[in-house]
This record gives C-alpha cells, structure tokens and sequence, in this order.
C-alpha cells in the first residue's frame, strides 16, 4: 500500500472529509426552497371561526384597573401599557408591568388570570386548530425555550388527537399561542437546523468549519487545476 502524501491525495481526502457537509447542504437546501410542502407561514392565523372576535365593551374601566394591579403588587408598580384584546370569544386586559410578566384581567369583573388556567389555555389553543380537531392531553413546562426567541417561559402544551400530531404552546401568563408545532413542522426545523450546521449549540463555530473546509478545498483543486495546466503549456513548448 502507497501511503506517500501528495497534492491530490491532500485535496481527495479534504474532499471526502467534507462530502456529507456538501450532501447535507444540497438535500437541507432542496427542502428550504420547497418550504410550502410542509411549512405554515403564517400559523397564528386564527383558524377557528366558531367564536366571535369582535371586541366588546369592557364592563370594568381602564381606571380600575391601576386600582386593582396597585393591590395585586403595590402602589410602586410601573406600567408600560395596556390593551384590550379578545380571546375565545371573552375580552381581557392585557397589561405589560416593568421587570414583571404580562398580567391578564378579565375585563368584564376585574379579576387577575394570571397565570392562566389550564381550561382557559385550553380555550385559547382552540382558535389556533380546525373545529372538529379533538383534545388529547395537556401538560407544562415551566422553562420551555421559544424557537425564534430562545427565551424561556412557562406555557401550557395542549395537544391534539390526528395524524399529525398537532401541539400548541401557550404562554401561562399572557395567555398567547408561542407556537404551533406538527409532524411536518417539525422536519422542518430540523430541514432549518441541519441546513444551518445548529446543533451542539455551536452553529457559529460548526459554519466556520465548513466554510474554511470548504475554502481549502476549493484552493487546492484550483492550484491542482493550475499545476496541470502549467504542465500541459509546457509540453505542447517543447514539442
């Protein structure tokens, strides 16, 4: 066996240690162009229309609100806004307090929701899937780390009885739908991570690699292609 190390057996092993980089790329990037197979833009889209969206007249003022948080937390509080939004059909106050989670009141007697229940999470994931999708279980998970933010919240997970396996994540103090996640969601972002070198929680050094990998290959069989090149000019002199 010859194992004298030249130029070409250089550049063919570099090549070979990168070729299933390569592959994954080529694979990973023919799923992200045909993202509409499996992937849902717009998934906070309400899909249930059973329940009526129109906003209505809150029974308890804005005023009473300051009263009823200064109660909840002290006369110190600091609020940065608030607003009146519909969810399943009952209206709330949605009220952002500075260093404090998001609070929601009832609007109509006053009382803090926050955390929400598990029938109210219930209640809201239902707006987010179709109306004859049936409830299977619902769990927490007090520290689950958000895909877009990577934050981590409390939020209820509900899940949903179909061939897909259709979860929605709502947040337990703000009541809002984080995400929604199915089979085919989830090859998705694996698609998105195996394109993007994210695992390891080293994406930025695993990219790095690959490109410098990929760089040296790419030197390498120029400078073989060069050499060649030089090789048959200098032989075509001759003769």
């Amino acid at each position: 066996m010859n194992w004298k190390i030249n130029q070409f057996k250089i550049h063919r092993i570099i090549g070979l240690i990168f070729l299933p980089f390569l592959i994954i790329s080529v694979v990973t990037g023919f799923f992200r162009a045909n993202y509409n197979w499996f992937w849902k833009e717009d998934y906070k889209k309400i899909k249930n229309f059973n329940y009526d969206y129109k906003i209505k007249s809150p029974a308890i003022g804005i005023d009473s609100i300051f009263n009823i948080l200064t109660n909840a937390y002290g006369k110190k509080i600091s609020v940065s806004e608030i607003k009146l939004k519909n969810e399943a059909g009952m209206v709330f106050y949605d009220v952002k307090i500075k260093n404090k989670p998001t609070v929601l009141i009832d609007a109509n007697n006053g009382e803090k929701v926050s955390p929400i229940s598990k029938d109210l999470a219930k209640a809201m994931a239902s707006q987010y899937v179709k109306p004859d999708l049936k409830f299977k279980s619902i769990n927490t998970d007090d520290h689950y780390k958000t895909r877009k933010d990577k934050k981590l919240r409390p939020v209820y997970i509900i899940a949903y009885d179909d061939p897909l396996h259709t979860k929605i994540y709502i947040d337990k103090n703000k009541g809002e739908i984080e995400e929604e996640t199915d089979d085919n969601l989830q090859f998705g972002f694996w698609m998105v991570k195996l394109h993007d070198y994210d695992f390891w929680q080293a994406k930025r050094f695993n990219l790095s690699f690959v490109g410098i990998g990929l760089f040296i290959l790419g030197c390498t069989g120029l400078l073989l292609w060069m050499k060649k090149q030089h090789k048959i000019l200098t032989k075509n002199k001759k003769s």
